[in-house]
């Protein structure tokens, strides 16, 4: 409990605990679901879900994800972790998606989002 008033903003409770706030999770979900993806620790399930960039010229696309971003038809389907998750991966340092032990990608991406979301 931080004992301030009511009408106090939650935000600096949430960094200073090293809370994330609901819109962080899903971020932070999202993220460490395409980790397991890009480095084959998923169900086959998964296995063809993802299609990577196949050449090799510079785009925005690839300069923001390894993968092809689908075109959803639906903003239903723009929610879907298909098109979310390499938006979300895209997003993701390159320097976090490159630790390839997900133990330290999930504590230097939650300290990360910490980090960068503090107002």
């Amino acid at each position: 409990m931080t004992f301030t008033d009511i009408y106090t903003s939650i935000k600096p409770a949430y960094n200073d605990k090293k809370i994330l706030n609901v819109e962080n999770v899903s971020f932070f979900e999202a993220a460490k679901f395409m980790h397991a993806i890009h480095y084959h620790s998923n169900p086959d399930a998964f296995k063809d879900y993802f299609i990577p960039l196949s050449h090799s010229y510079s785009t925005r696309t690839k300069n923001m994800a390894n993968y092809t971003v689908p075109r959803p038809r639906t903003n239903l389907g723009k929610c879907s972790i298909k098109y979310q998750g390499i938006i979300v991966w895209g997003k993701v340092p390159h320097k976090l998606q490159n630790l390839k032990k997900f133990t330290q990608f999930k504590s230097q991406l939650k300290e990360h989002i910490i980090n960068t979301n503090t107002d």
